[in-house]
């Protein structure tokens, strides 16, 4: 695979990647959903031996397509404060038109809206009802801290067995001041892959590093801080030390041979 390419610029000192690059994602979705379920058809009683049961890596072996910034948090710091919030938005037109004479291609018309949005890991696709997902993905974080999803997501952790000192802990980080992942700046990051020492990274106010496990963070929240895992610890391949820290997509096999492509479903 070739090396990524990584623009830098000289005046503002970001830099940018975007490319190929092995899905750095890992988790068991299979095993995850299946616990998710298990919560629904159970309300109160989850089989927790649902997640960590099969213990694959679903995005083992996958490649993605990366967008990558490193930003110097000067320019992303609000006056007298050290903590930066992030989260992220998919948005299209509109009206979305095929275009005609047999090209394929889209063509969008109107305002610009939002049809997918994610803060911190596992409350969109694992707290939020099937129901409402549109409605929330269409919605905003000031919606959020009004309130509007609360109730559903108190359901679905009491769906957890998740006690209440748990729940309050869980609502004041996803929704009394919006989904929004945070980033406390005073909270020290270092080690290899883009940061794995255990005082930094998501559940210590450190942002989302690659090599954090947030399944088994956030699902051992849920269980009321009692251990639950899905048995997957790590990405399937070392990531990068530096900048944009993905690994290398990826590459066909020759052809005629059979190897172990890796992946894990």
């Amino acid at each position: 695979a070739p090396s990524p390419v990584v623009t830098i610029d000289p005046d503002s000192g970001v830099s940018f990647y975007a490319g190929v690059a092995d899905d750095p994602f890992f988790l068991d979705d299979t095993g995850a959903n299946l616990f998710v379920a298990s919560s629904l058809m159970h309300p109160g009683h989850p089989d927790r031996t649902l997640l960590g049961k099969r213990g694959r890596d679903t995005y083992a072996g996958f490649n993605t397509l990366i967008t990558a910034l490193s930003v110097p948090a000067e320019m992303l710091r609000g006056k007298g404060t050290h903590v930066i919030g992030v989260n992220a938005l998919t948005q299209r037109r509109e009206i979305q038109r095929i275009v005609e004479g047999g090209k394929g291609g889209v063509k969008g018309e109107g305002e610009w809206v939002t049809v997918d949005r994610d803060g911190n890991p596992l409350v969109n696709n694992g707290l939020i009802p099937a129901a409402r997902k549109d409605e929330y993905n269409a919605a905003t974080t000031e919606d959020d801290a009004k309130g509007q999803f609360r109730a559903d997501l108190i359901k679905d952790l009491k769906n957890f067995a998740t006690d209440d000192a748990h729940i309050a802990t869980i609502l004041k980080v996803v929704q009394e001041k919006g989904d929004i992942l945070r980033l406390d700046l005073t909270v020290p990051n270092s080690g290899l892959g883009g940061g794995d020492n255990p005082n930094g990274g998501f559940g210590h106010m450190g942002g989302r590093r690659l090599k954090d496990d947030v399944v088994d963070i956030v699902f051992t929240l849920i269980n009321n801080g009692v251990l639950l895992s899905d048995n997957v610890d790590a990405n399937d391949v070392p990531l990068r030390d530096h900048f944009p820290f993905v690994a290398d997509p990826t590459q066909p096999f020759p052809p005629g041979e059979e190897p172990d492509d890796h992946t894990r479903q």
